[in-house]
């Protein structure tokens, strides 16, 4: 029998916003305090460590509870002395609360990182909600959702309005009582809602590979990457003024008429009434195609300024700002299996999103643009050099990102994974003896179509050759192809589609039978509730969940799995898989608990992807044993930083360039780069 282990969960106060912050940010602010901590060890009930002095007034109020208590807990603290285990429902909070504020205000004793398990982590491995309350939900437990409590959580947790009655800035204990005790019942009653959800998961722990994974990003979020926060604080007051003089421009254009780029109404009246020039509407496509066509003076004028204020967006700036730690860091921006497959998901800053087109593709050029924004007078030098300030900004984000003092940064992407992963799961020897042999898949699928030599493909015929693979790899057909050529812009004839889907299942023939080998194999695994196999991949039934078992040794996790008929994308009714998982529309994940039915070429996708994400997850490792720091995770590149003079990028770039032993047969590449600032290599 395994033994007893702690969960544990804080309500806290702060004069800033957790939303906006992140929880280390959060922690480490001076106005940051613990409300109440509630805690249970084994199957003990839940306890509740309160301040004293809302204990007294609640006591006095005749609102006191058993499980209340002003005493330290003292039972939890030789829990973690005997090197007990620790769970809480995203630990990334509890961690910097516990460190920051518990041992460091109130003389608590130290929790070894390694003592530390989270529960959402655990359910986020089996791609169950991320929610407490929805993951309770989704997994069919009885557990009451306390509204009241929630609305006291957040009344209770930060500062309030205050007004000529009530002049405090707090609620305090003297004035509601009730509140208070009916907090800290729902604190522990969100012990008991993470104890529940850890004994109804079909694992107690995470596997030791993916516990490994796990403290590897909760090591890596909580060290953080540094930023340059001088230059984000100037970047925003550029952004300021600049908007400050698009708006005067604006309003003096238009003889007042408009006064913001807000103001859709009165700027289509303006553009028909005294210049005469209609305009249906002025959404962001609308304006760059009129931008590429001939229009008055004052008209492109005005379309160039509404334009340039639509691109004013500072969000992740400001983020970068708000989210930025004593230490110069930003901290908490990955989230460990945020997608099903095992993938990361970003958080705060966004940093999975940073947008690719660079103000240079040099260091050199980068240092340059940062002397202009730091000139006498940049708002005059920085549109002959770079366009406009917002749209210089939208370039200079990911360079804002560095490596601390004294550090370089190493970071290094692995090319075409995806698709080296593809043909080496689907045994396709045809399209592993082509990256065997160093060739570029886009340019010999362009020469086999278009009928001409290698060196003869165009960069036009190599773009839609690429297109027609990343679609084509996961069973996308003709009408995804000719509304993928519709999204960016141009036309495709249904049969060029068709004919050019038909080429690729013609090349890549082991790929589509590894389609629907994988669907068919689950399906029997799920009808005859037995084991099935298909190529490398194992399919077996497990307290509820269909798992699929990865060369790596991980298994990806379906919950309540059923065989039923559903409508296929083409128009067909086909027998497939369903089972419930998140709602995801457009490839984005949202909020809701729905049954979902696994397509072919889904299958085929989750087993690569995970498998792709697999591959770097070893690679992030093997960098961290060779003492190089992790700081970020973009989906297939690694970013590390280590102290100058103290490694190169040869070692680097070979450590990530190692396939992990599970992955034989085909080569791995990787492109890197050495620096102080963040670019795209």
């Amino acid at each position: 029998m395994n033994p007893p282990v702690a969960h544990v969960d804080f309500e806290t106060y702060s004069k800033v916003d957790l939303r906006a912050t992140g929880s280390s940010r959060y922690a480490e602010d001076p106005t940051t305090e613990v409300n109440c901590a509630g805690w249970a060890i084994g199957d003990d009930d839940p306890r509740v460590w309160v301040p004293q002095t809302p204990l007294v007034a609640i006591e006095q109020a005749g609102l006191s509870r058993p499980c209340f208590h002003s005493t330290p807990p003292h039972e939890l603290f030789m829990h973690l002395e005997e090197g007990g285990l620790v769970y809480a429902w995203n630990a990334e909070f509890e961690i910097p609360m516990w460190e920051e504020v518990c041992v460091k205000r109130m003389g608590w004793p130290e929790i070894p990182r390694s003592q530390w398990r989270d529960t959402a982590a655990n359910a986020l491995s089996l791609a169950l909600p991320a929610g407490l309350d929805a993951a309770g939900e989704a997994l069919g437990l009885d557990i009451v959702k306390d509204r009241r409590g929630h609305h006291l959580m957040l009344k209770l947790c930060k500062p309030r309005n205050p007004s000529k009655h009530n002049p405090r800035t707090r609620w305090e204990p003297d004035q509601v009582p009730e509140d208070f005790a009916d907090l800290y019942e729902y604190c522990a009653q969100d012990v008991r809602a993470e104890r529940a959800i850890h004994r109804a998961l079909p694992i107690d722990d995470l596997p030791p590979g993916e516990l490994a994974i796990w403290q590897m990003t909760t090591e890596m979020n909580l060290r953080g990457w540094y930023v340059d926060i001088e230059s984000v604080h100037l970047m925003l007051d550029l952004m300021a003024r600049h908007k400050l003089g698009a708006l005067d421009e604006l309003a003096n254009l238009t003889c007042g008429a408009v006064t913001s780029g807000s103001q859709i109404a009165k700027a289509k009246e303006w553009l028909a009434g005294p210049c005469g020039f209609p305009v249906e509407d002025l959404t962001k496509d609308t304006v760059a195609e009129l931008l590429r066509g001939d229009s008055p003076p004052e008209v492109r004028r005005f379309l160039e300024l509404r334009q340039e204020l639509s691109k004013s967006s500072t969000a992740k700036y400001v983020a970068i700002r708000e989210r930025v730690c004593r230490d110069g860091t930003i901290k908490n921006g990955i989230v460990y299996h945020g997608a099903a497959t095992g993938r990361d998901v970003g958080r705060g800053v966004q940093v999975q999103n940073i947008p690719r087109n660079p103000i240079s593709q040099t260091q050199e050029g980068v240092e340059v643009a940062f002397r202009v924004m730091r000139s006498p007078d940049p708002l005059k030098t920085i549109p002959l050099l770079y366009g406009s300030v917002p749209e210089m900004a939208t370039k200079m984000i990911r360079a804002h990102f560095t490596a601390r003092p004294g550090y370089e940064m190493f970071c290094a992407d692995f090319s075409s994974i995806e698709n080296r992963l593809a043909v080496w799961h689907a045994g396709c020897q045809y399209g592993i003896d082509l990256f065997n042999n160093g060739l570029d898949e886009y340019r010999v699928f362009g020469s086999n179509h278009y009928g001409v030599s290698y060196e003869e493909v165009t960069d036009a015929q190599r773009n839609h050759s690429k297109g027609a693979i990343l679609l084509c790899i996961f069973g996308g057909g003709p009408k995804a192809m000719v509304n993928q050529a519709k999204r960016h812009g141009s036309h495709m004839e249904e049969k060029t589609a068709q004919d050019t889907v038909d080429f690729y299942r013609d090349q890549y023939s082991e790929i589509r039978d590894m389609w629907y080998g994988l669907s068919k194999a689950a399906m029997k695994c799920i009808r005859k509730r037995a084991p099935q196999s298909y190529k490398r991949i194992n399919f077996r039934l497990h307290k509820g969940f269909l798992m699929a078992r990865l060369p790596s040794g991980r298994e990806l996790a379906y919950y309540d799995p059923k065989v039923e008929k559903v409508m296929a994308p083409w128009g067909d009714r086909i027998w497939t898989v369903t089972h419930m998982g998140q709602q995801v529309i457009a490839g984005r994940t949202v909020r809701g608990w729905v049954r979902r039915a696994v397509s072919p070429g889904r299958w085929f996708e989750n087993i690569v992807q995970a498998s792709a994400r697999d591959a770097m997850m070893f690679a992030a490792l093997a960098t961290i044993e060779a003492d190089y720091d992790l700081v970020v995770r973009v989906h297939d590149e690694l970013g590390s930083e280590r102290e100058k003079g103290k490694g190169s990028l040869e070692e680097y770039c070979g450590i990530m360039s190692t396939p992990p032993p599970w992955l034989d047969g085909i080569a791995t590449d990787v492109t890197g780069w050495v620096g102080k600032r963040y670019r795209k290599g």
